[in-house]
């Protein structure tokens, strides 16, 4: 594949956004988001409802993260 016409495309955005948009998620974010989630939905293949992870969080968190 020919990258050659890459350098043609402009920068959108600037290189501290970009390290941002590539660093691992917090500990606190994984946590807010399980909860955020509607509790019918089911996360996985496992067939574990949100409302598993939520109940339980304390038992899945480390897991989770």
């Amino acid at each position: 594949m020919d990258m050659s016409v890459l350098y043609l495309v402009p920068s959108v955005i600037s290189e501290e956004d970009n390290d941002d948009l590539n660093r691992p998620p917090t500990f606190e974010e994984v946590r807010r988001v399980v909860f955020e989630l509607n509790g019918d939905s089911v996360c996985g293949l496992d067939g574990f409802t949100s409302h598993f992870y939520q109940v339980y969080w304390d038992i899945v968190d480390n897991d989770m993260f």
